[in-house]
């Protein structure tokens, strides 16, 4: 089976997104060290499903749960003008169980492997949605 240079690159750049995710998550203790990783979509809510599908290009997801708790994050890598020192910067944004958005911030990642917010974005910004 053939795939394509962009197909190909474009899976390259969501497993990088989604190792920053998980790099997010243990440094930040997001999550219960005994949540599994959810990794097959038809495990989730069909919202998160879509919100997972329709992921713009340079994002990735990642999803735990822990008995009847669900954890779900997107995130998008911003583009370097973002960040004038050249740091990574992350729109992260935090779902409920059920697909609806529960908050957003853009978090650098630091020397050191820190992760930092640097803004909380409100939901009625055009970039949230």
């Amino acid at each position: 089976m053939n795939v394509s240079p962009s197909a190909s690159q474009s899976a390259t750049a969501r497993h990088a997104v989604e190792v920053l995710i998980d790099s997010f998550v243990r440094q930040q203790n997001y999550v219960p060290a005994k949540a599994r990783a959810v990794s097959h979509l038809e495990d989730l809510h069909p919202r998160l499903q879509d919100r997972a599908r329709d992921l713009e290009p340079l994002s990735g997801w990642r999803a735990w749960s822990l008995g009847t708790r669900l954890w779900f994050i997107t995130a998008r890598l911003c583009s370097p003008e973002r960040s004038p020192a050249g740091l990574l910067i992350l729109q992260i944004r935090f779902f409920d169980k059920d697909g609806h958005l529960a908050a957003a911030g853009e978090w650098s990642l630091q020397a050191g492997g820190h992760w930092k917010l640097l803004r909380v974005i409100d939901s009625d910004e055009g970039s949230i949605h």
